[in-house]
């Protein structure tokens, strides 16, 4: 049996592919919103990968995909060291999350490699 087609509008698809947001437990601290990362904010991580500064990918995610229950960022993009000095653990997990709703799931080396279709 075929699968009929559909065919979408140019506003469909930005309300279709309008980035997700979750409230995630942070183990033993509270609760954030995350939100999967734009199109833009990927290629950004991807170029950090590229350039070597894996350290900075979790804090990236953080400080963009962190945000208020209006979907507003919690952190500019000046805080970033202060993000780098978090436990991980707590880096990891929203970084994990953010991955899952940007649909890169399985991690940044993972996601990045489908990316490049290697």
């Amino acid at each position: 049996m075929a699968t009929e087609r559909v065919i979408l509008t140019g506003q469909q698809l930005i309300e279709a592919a309008a980035v997700p947001r979750e409230c995630v437990d942070l183990k033993g601290i509270g609760s954030v919103y995350v939100r999967g990362m734009t199109a833009g904010e990927a290629g950004k991580i991807g170029q950090l990968h590229n350039r070597g500064h894996g350290e900075r990918l979790a804090a990236s995610m953080a400080c963009w995909c962190v945000v208020d229950e209006d979907g507003r960022r919690l952190f500019a993009d000046d805080q970033l060291q202060t993000l780098m000095d978090l436990r991980a653990d707590t880096l990891q997990t929203i970084a994990e999350v953010v991955l899952r709703l940007s649909g890169l799931e399985g991690g940044a080396d993972v996601a990045l490699a489908d990316a490049q279709g290697k």
